[in-house]
Protein backbone atom coordinates (compact mmCIF):
# COMPACT_ATOMS: atom_id res chain seq x y z
CA UNK A 1 0.00 0.00 0.00
CA UNK A 2 1.32 3.42 -0.99
CA UNK A 3 0.69 5.65 2.02
CA UNK A 4 -2.20 5.38 4.42
CA UNK A 5 -5.70 4.58 3.16
CA UNK A 6 -8.35 7.26 3.05
CA UNK A 7 -10.63 6.84 6.08
CA UNK A 8 -14.19 8.14 5.91
CA UNK A 9 -15.59 8.93 9.37
CA UNK A 10 -19.36 8.64 9.78
CA UNK A 11 -22.07 9.10 12.36
CA UNK A 12 -24.57 6.69 10.85
CA UNK A 13 -28.12 6.77 12.17
CA UNK A 14 -29.67 3.38 12.94
CA UNK A 15 -33.01 3.44 14.71
CA UNK A 16 -32.78 5.84 17.65
CA UNK A 17 -28.96 5.91 17.83
CA UNK A 18 -26.12 7.32 15.75
CA UNK A 19 -23.14 4.99 15.54
CA UNK A 20 -19.59 6.24 14.98
CA UNK A 21 -18.04 4.33 12.05
CA UNK A 22 -14.91 4.33 9.91
CA UNK A 23 -15.01 3.19 6.29
CA UNK A 24 -11.91 2.49 4.19
CA UNK A 25 -10.80 0.50 1.17
CA UNK A 26 -12.75 -1.24 -1.58
CA UNK A 27 -13.84 -4.76 -2.44
CA UNK A 28 -15.90 -7.32 -0.49
CA UNK A 29 -17.12 -5.95 2.85
CA UNK A 30 -15.53 -6.79 6.20
CA UNK A 31 -17.03 -5.46 9.45
CA UNK A 32 -14.90 -5.27 12.62
CA UNK A 33 -16.65 -5.02 16.01
CA UNK A 34 -14.65 -4.10 19.13
CA UNK A 35 -14.65 -5.71 22.55
CA UNK A 36 -16.09 -4.13 25.69
CA UNK A 37 -13.99 -0.98 25.32
CA UNK A 38 -16.46 -0.17 22.48
CA UNK A 39 -13.97 1.86 20.41
CA UNK A 40 -12.98 0.91 16.87
CA UNK A 41 -9.62 2.73 17.09
CA UNK A 42 -8.28 -0.60 18.33
CA UNK A 43 -8.71 -1.94 14.78
CA UNK A 44 -6.77 0.81 13.02
CA UNK A 45 -3.74 -1.32 12.18
CA UNK A 46 -5.63 -4.36 10.93
CA UNK A 47 -8.29 -2.24 9.17
CA UNK A 48 -5.59 -0.39 7.24
CA UNK A 49 -4.04 -3.70 6.19
CA UNK A 50 -7.36 -5.28 5.17
CA UNK A 51 -8.35 -2.21 3.17
CA UNK A 52 -5.84 -3.23 0.49
CA UNK A 53 -8.32 -5.93 -0.59
CA UNK A 54 -11.60 -5.20 1.21
CA UNK A 55 -14.08 -2.48 2.06
CA UNK A 56 -13.57 -2.32 5.83
CA UNK A 57 -16.23 -0.98 8.18
CA UNK A 58 -15.09 -0.61 11.78
CA UNK A 59 -17.50 0.89 14.28
CA UNK A 60 -17.89 1.77 17.92
CA UNK A 61 -20.68 -0.04 19.74
CA UNK A 62 -23.70 1.76 21.19
CA UNK A 63 -23.00 3.86 24.26
CA UNK A 64 -19.46 4.74 23.17
CA UNK A 65 -18.49 8.33 23.85
CA UNK A 66 -18.41 8.89 20.07
CA UNK A 67 -21.96 7.58 19.49
CA UNK A 68 -25.08 9.67 19.94
CA UNK A 69 -27.66 8.07 22.21
CA UNK A 70 -31.18 9.13 23.16
CA UNK A 71 -31.58 10.93 26.48
CA UNK A 72 -32.70 7.70 28.14
CA UNK A 73 -31.49 4.26 27.17
CA UNK A 74 -31.38 0.98 29.03
CA UNK A 75 -28.91 -1.90 29.42
CA UNK A 76 -27.32 -3.23 26.23
CA UNK A 77 -28.06 -6.73 24.97
CA UNK A 78 -26.41 -8.66 22.12
CA UNK A 79 -29.60 -8.14 20.11
CA UNK A 80 -29.21 -4.36 20.39
CA UNK A 81 -25.71 -4.44 18.91
CA UNK A 82 -26.69 -7.00 16.27
CA UNK A 83 -29.61 -4.84 15.15
CA UNK A 84 -27.31 -1.80 15.00
CA UNK A 85 -24.74 -3.64 12.88
CA UNK A 86 -27.35 -5.11 10.53
CA UNK A 87 -28.75 -1.61 10.08
CA UNK A 88 -25.29 -0.24 9.30
CA UNK A 89 -24.59 -2.97 6.74
CA UNK A 90 -27.90 -2.32 5.00
CA UNK A 91 -27.76 1.48 5.08
CA UNK A 92 -24.19 1.50 3.72
CA UNK A 93 -24.99 -1.13 1.05
CA UNK A 94 -22.32 -3.52 2.32
CA UNK A 95 -24.26 -6.81 2.29
CA UNK A 96 -23.19 -9.53 2.24
CA UNK A 97 -20.45 -8.80 4.77
CA UNK A 98 -17.90 -10.82 6.71
CA UNK A 99 -18.22 -9.87 10.39
CA UNK A 100 -15.62 -10.23 13.14
CA UNK A 101 -16.67 -9.86 16.78
CA UNK A 102 -14.85 -10.46 20.06
CA UNK A 103 -16.18 -10.86 23.62
CA UNK A 104 -19.26 -8.60 23.94
CA UNK A 105 -19.29 -8.24 20.18
CA UNK A 106 -18.85 -12.00 19.85
CA UNK A 107 -22.25 -12.27 21.48
CA UNK A 108 -23.53 -9.68 19.02
CA UNK A 109 -22.08 -11.64 16.12
CA UNK A 110 -23.94 -14.75 17.28
CA UNK A 111 -27.18 -12.75 17.30
CA UNK A 112 -26.37 -11.46 13.83
CA UNK A 113 -26.15 -15.03 12.60
CA UNK A 114 -29.39 -15.87 14.35
CA UNK A 115 -31.50 -12.83 13.46
CA UNK A 116 -29.87 -11.23 10.40
CA UNK A 117 -28.29 -13.96 8.24
CA UNK A 118 -29.39 -12.07 5.11
CA UNK A 119 -26.67 -9.43 5.59
CA UNK A 120 -23.84 -11.91 6.18
CA UNK A 121 -21.27 -13.72 4.10
CA UNK A 122 -19.64 -15.34 7.11
CA UNK A 123 -18.80 -14.81 10.79
CA UNK A 124 -15.49 -14.89 12.68
CA UNK A 125 -16.12 -14.98 16.43
CA UNK A 126 -13.30 -14.67 18.95
CA UNK A 127 -14.06 -15.75 22.52
CA UNK A 128 -17.71 -14.65 22.76
CA UNK A 129 -18.85 -13.60 26.23
CA UNK A 130 -20.93 -16.71 26.92
CA UNK A 131 -20.33 -16.47 30.64
CA UNK A 132 -23.76 -17.81 31.57
CA UNK A 133 -23.53 -20.71 29.13
CA UNK A 134 -19.94 -21.77 29.64
CA UNK A 135 -18.86 -20.08 32.89
CA UNK A 136 -15.21 -20.10 33.84
CA UNK A 137 -14.52 -20.95 37.44
CA UNK A 138 -11.64 -21.78 39.70
CA UNK A 139 -10.77 -21.79 43.40
CA UNK A 140 -8.27 -18.95 43.01
CA UNK A 141 -10.65 -16.52 41.30
CA UNK A 142 -12.05 -13.62 43.38
CA UNK A 143 -15.73 -12.91 43.76
CA UNK A 144 -16.80 -16.44 44.72
CA UNK A 145 -15.03 -18.31 41.93
CA UNK A 146 -17.47 -17.67 39.08
CA UNK A 147 -16.33 -15.57 36.13
CA UNK A 148 -19.25 -13.08 36.17
CA UNK A 149 -18.68 -12.51 39.88
CA UNK A 150 -14.97 -12.00 39.26
CA UNK A 151 -15.70 -9.39 36.61
CA UNK A 152 -18.14 -7.56 38.88
CA UNK A 153 -15.53 -7.50 41.64
CA UNK A 154 -12.93 -6.05 39.27
CA UNK A 155 -15.41 -3.49 38.00
CA UNK A 156 -16.32 -2.45 41.55
CA UNK A 157 -12.66 -1.96 42.50
CA UNK A 158 -11.95 -0.15 39.26
CA UNK A 159 -14.81 2.27 39.72
CA UNK A 160 -13.75 2.97 43.30
CA UNK A 161 -10.17 3.65 42.14
CA UNK A 162 -11.42 5.89 39.35
CA UNK A 163 -13.61 7.89 41.72
CA UNK A 164 -10.74 8.50 44.15
CA UNK A 165 -8.17 9.23 41.45
CA UNK A 166 -6.06 6.23 42.41
CA UNK A 167 -4.47 4.20 39.64
CA UNK A 168 -5.68 0.62 39.42
CA UNK A 169 -3.78 -1.54 36.88
CA UNK A 170 -6.79 -3.85 36.50
CA UNK A 171 -8.87 -0.85 35.41
CA UNK A 172 -6.18 1.01 33.51
CA UNK A 173 -5.45 1.03 29.82
CA UNK A 174 -4.14 -2.52 30.11
CA UNK A 175 -7.70 -3.75 30.53
CA UNK A 176 -8.35 -2.80 26.91
CA UNK A 177 -4.86 -2.85 25.41
CA UNK A 178 -2.36 -5.65 25.95
CA UNK A 179 -0.23 -5.34 22.82
CA UNK A 180 2.36 -2.87 24.09
CA UNK A 181 4.25 -2.94 20.78
CA UNK A 182 1.27 -1.35 19.00
CA UNK A 183 0.49 1.44 21.47
CA UNK A 184 2.51 4.05 19.59
CA UNK A 185 0.38 3.46 16.48
CA UNK A 186 -2.86 4.52 18.16
CA UNK A 187 -4.41 7.93 18.76
CA UNK A 188 -3.61 8.99 22.38
CA UNK A 189 -7.21 10.18 22.69
CA UNK A 190 -8.25 6.54 22.33
CA UNK A 191 -7.12 5.84 25.88
CA UNK A 192 -9.18 8.70 27.27
CA UNK A 193 -12.25 7.34 25.48
CA UNK A 194 -11.54 3.82 26.72
CA UNK A 195 -11.71 4.93 30.36
CA UNK A 196 -15.04 6.67 29.77
CA UNK A 197 -16.39 3.72 27.79
CA UNK A 198 -15.24 1.26 30.45
CA UNK A 199 -17.41 2.95 33.06
CA UNK A 200 -20.33 2.88 30.63
CA UNK A 201 -19.69 -0.82 29.97
CA UNK A 202 -19.76 -1.54 33.71
CA UNK A 203 -23.25 -0.05 34.07
CA UNK A 204 -24.83 -0.70 30.67
CA UNK A 205 -23.20 -3.92 29.37
CA UNK A 206 -22.03 -6.12 32.23
CA UNK A 207 -24.72 -8.58 33.26
CA UNK A 208 -26.83 -8.16 30.11
CA UNK A 209 -24.56 -8.38 27.06
CA UNK A 210 -23.03 -11.57 28.46
CA UNK A 211 -26.27 -13.11 29.71
CA UNK A 212 -27.64 -14.40 26.38
CA UNK A 213 -27.93 -18.21 26.36
CA UNK A 214 -28.45 -20.12 23.10
CA UNK A 215 -30.38 -23.33 22.55
CA UNK A 216 -29.11 -26.14 20.35
CA UNK A 217 -31.68 -25.13 17.75
CA UNK A 218 -30.40 -21.55 17.76
CA UNK A 219 -26.79 -22.66 17.37
CA UNK A 220 -27.88 -24.85 14.47
CA UNK A 221 -29.51 -21.84 12.82
CA UNK A 222 -26.43 -19.68 13.40
CA UNK A 223 -24.32 -22.45 11.87
CA UNK A 224 -26.12 -22.07 8.55
CA UNK A 225 -23.92 -18.99 8.12
CA UNK A 226 -20.29 -20.09 7.67
CA UNK A 227 -18.83 -19.45 11.12
CA UNK A 228 -15.31 -19.67 12.52
CA UNK A 229 -14.57 -19.58 16.25
CA UNK A 230 -11.15 -18.61 17.59
CA UNK A 231 -9.48 -18.33 20.99
CA UNK A 232 -6.20 -16.92 22.18
CA UNK A 233 -4.29 -15.23 24.96
CA UNK A 234 -4.92 -11.65 23.80
CA UNK A 235 -8.67 -11.60 24.47
CA UNK A 236 -8.85 -7.80 24.83
CA UNK A 237 -5.84 -7.06 22.66
CA UNK A 238 -5.38 -4.40 20.06
CA UNK A 239 -4.84 -6.36 16.83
Amino acid sequence: MDGKPVVKELLQKVGDVEIYCELRGSGPAVVLLPTGHSDCESFRVVADALSEEFTVLSCDTRGSVRCKMPSEWGPVTPEHIADDVAGLIKSLNLAPASVFGCSSSGQAALCLGLNHPDVLRNLVIHEPALTHQAPLSGPDLPGGGAFPSMMRERVKKGLEASNTGEEDPAWSFRQAVLRQDLLDKLDPKFFERVLINSKMWATKYLGTVDARVYTDEEFEKIGRVPTTFSAGVFHLAVI
